[in-house]
């Protein structure tokens, strides 16, 4: 992962399909003060656009690990796990959410994690990326007032601990 830009990041990777990809995410807020549109964008080696979504108003939006103003406990190394799952935050206006996509055959999968484009409700909204057992496959955790909740990857999907 890569600063590619005051407000952009570059992060590339190999998808199952699509081989070597750029996933790139920006962001027109870059004061944090005002929020502004977001978008990301994944390119294939011959630059054709694989995937893309858009935001109209975030504080924040980039790779885990890259917000200053996340929980430094949140803070993750790469904003890829060992799985390959791949984690993104974003800052609406009051508390951090997580995007979480996963690559798959087809493209990816977002497990009900990308905000709709006028919206920040979503299913990881109020909630930090961290690497609880040290072994490179992050959680997702809800802070004490959001629910203090931990989302675990079970083989299909990330469940809450009982």
């Amino acid at each position: 992962m890569k600063r590619t830009g005051p407000r952009e990041y570059t992060l590339w990777f190999v998808h199952p399909t699509w081989g070597l990809v750029k996933l790139v995410t920006d962001r027109n807020s870059e004061d944090g003060l005002t929020p502004g549109p977001a978008s990301l964008t994944v390119t294939d080696a011959a630059g054709v656009v694989r995937f893309s979504w858009r935001h109209e108003d975030l504080y924040w939006f980039g790779p885990a690990g890259t917000s200053p103003y996340a929980d430094p406990k949140d803070q993750v190394q790469s904003p890829v796990d060992t799985l390959g799952h791949i984690f993104l935050t974003f800052d609406p206006g009051r508390y951090n959410g997580v995007i979480v996509l996963v690559p798959t055959t087809t493209g990816f999968e977002d497990l009900q994690t990308l905000p709709p484009p006028d919206d920040y409700q979503t299913r990881f909204y109020c909630a930090g990326v961290v690497d609880l057992g040290h072994d490179g496959v992050y959680e997702v955790v809800e802070p004490d007032f959001c629910g203090a909740t931990t989302y675990r990857w079970r083989g299909t999907d990330y469940v809450k601990d009982t």
